[in-house]
């Protein structure tokens, strides 16, 4: 009798091991699925007003009347002005974009090229589509900006739907991305741009943030694509 006894008593502690095994996996595939995804370190950034939003309250302004005039101490685009210069990111340049200013106070442009993303040049992207567009914005609060304590400035936001191809040599494999990048900058009445730099971002978790320095002007096409 003691002999069943015990038989049945290391049966049912059995089952009471088996039950706390099958609740510590279920316990782990919840962690697993409920985790959040860790972004990689690189793609992190700390934005505050996003270009996103940004560009939602603009196209909000655009069908409630436009987004202004600019004022007389602000540049005045009579014809069309141009820039071509490259995008960095901690120095490395990443790709050259091109923008085009009208009249209207639009923007036209491209990012284009190719760029690697490590010293050793293991793995490069190649630029296959990207087709920018925006506005100046002679009244920066249409554009949740906060207004600057120089008024001769006009603030820009350009945004263009990118598709990057990526071939990691180390693997053999190739890859495609595609997202969004967001222009914006200032420009001042020399036709400088202040502050100018890139967003670019497959969603909003991930980002890189590039930089970028020019001066719009009057361009052939010869100096545009870069012909002697």
């Amino acid at each position: 009798m003691d002999d069943e006894m015990r038989i049945k008593r290391n049966h049912k502690n059995a089952g009471y091991i088996l039950l706390l095994l099958l609740l510590i996996f279920v316990l782990i595939g919840m962690w697993f699925v409920i985790k959040p995804r860790k972004v990689k370190e690189e793609f992190v950034q700390d934005i505050n007003n996003p270009p996103w939003q940004q560009w939602e309250k603009i196209q909000k302004q655009l069908t409630q009347g436009g987004l202004g005039t600019p004022d007389p101490q602000q540049p005045q685009i009579t014809e069309v002005m141009m820039l071509k210069t490259e995008l960095f990111e901690n120095k490395r340049g990443r790709g050259t974009i091109v923008l085009r200013f009208n009249p209207d106070l639009s923007i036209e442009g491209t990012w284009l090229d190719k760029f690697y993303i490590d010293p050793n040049k293991s793995r490069e992207f190649e630029l296959s589509d990207c087709s920018i567009k925006g506005f100046l914005i002679p009244d920066e609060t249409y554009a949740d900006i906060e207004k600057t304590n120089e008024p001769n400035n006009v603030y820009f936001l350009a945004k263009g739907r990118f598709l990057l191809v990526d071939y990691n040599y180390e693997t053999n494999k190739t890859d495609k991305i595609e997202g969004y990048i967001y222009i914006s900058g200032w420009l001042l009445p020399d036709w400088t741009i202040r502050d100018g730099q890139a967003i670019m971002t497959s969603d909003t978790e991930r980002l890189r943030m590039f930089y970028f320095k020019a001066k719009a002007g009057k361009m052939s096409l010869n100096r545009l694509l870069g012909l002697p």
